[in-house]
């Protein structure tokens, strides 16, 4: 079992001279492979995880770069809370007295800002990025073979 490399002075050649426009072409590439609906997809995740999530989303704005695509999500203090979620803080115990004098431990009520931690899950933009690279990862390997070869 083994790998051949065929022409591969021709290939090198070949991406050496059009090193822009390879790169051109890839990044073009790339921008048709991500739909502007991803915003809506984005949108429609985040609505159904909740309110604040929703919100959030709404500050989603997926655009072209140079180079590529980018998905920028800001304009609200709370927004990496709405998309990753917060850790729960544990519930404190104290020790209360009834007026007979009779002790007895009450935990204390916690609040959650955020939806439950889902680490680098996420809970609208990176679901929606990560269901699409493997198609974006094909339709970029299909155009870069198509470049080095000429087609």
């Amino acid at each position: 079992m083994g790998i051949t490399v065929a022409n591969l002075d021709a290939s090198i050649k070949g991406l050496s001279k059009s090193n822009a426009e390879l790169t051109k072409a890839l990044a073009q590439t790339l921008q048709e492979a991500v739909p502007p609906s991803s915003e809506g997809e984005m949108h429609a995740r985040a609505s159904a995880a909740g309110r604040m999530q929703a919100q959030a989303a709404g500050t989603v704005d997926v655009g072209k770069l140079v180079d590529g695509v980018q998905a920028r999500g800001g304009g609200l203090p709370y927004f990496l809370g709405a998309e990753f979620g917060g850790r729960r803080r544990p519930k404190s115990r104290h020790v209360v007295s009834s007026r007979s004098g009779r002790s007895y431990v009450v935990y204390k009520r916690t609040t959650m800002q955020f939806a439950p931690f889902v680490g680098h899950t996420g809970y609208f933009v990176t679901p929606v990025w990560r269901a699409r690279l493997q198609g974006i990862r094909d339709k970029l390997l299909k155009r870069l073979g198509d470049e080095v070869s000429g087609a």
